[in-house]
């Protein structure tokens, strides 16, 4: 589960063979700035906001093989 401005709403896994599994939605917005600043544009049509901060929720793969698991690996 997220919360979302006091909402909360399921987060669901997606899995695609070749590379894992995405719970972050980063398959749509790998960098979700931009549809995160029109909601806020949306919500407060007459302010600005000071800072953007972004908190991960993801980890990083320690590999245990000298070959390349999935190609997300290679960027």
């Amino acid at each position: 589960m997220k919360y979302f401005f006091g909402k909360r709403f399921d987060v669901r896994q997606r899995r695609l063979e070749a590379f894992g599994t995405f719970q972050d939605g980063g398959l749509k917005y790998n960098n979700h700035l931009r549809p995160g600043r029109q909601e806020v544009r949306r919500i407060w049509k007459d302010e600005d906001y000071d800072i953007v901060l972004s908190i991960g929720t993801g980890f990083k793969e320690q590999l245990t093989s000298p070959k390349v698991p999935n190609v997300r690996n290679l960027f």
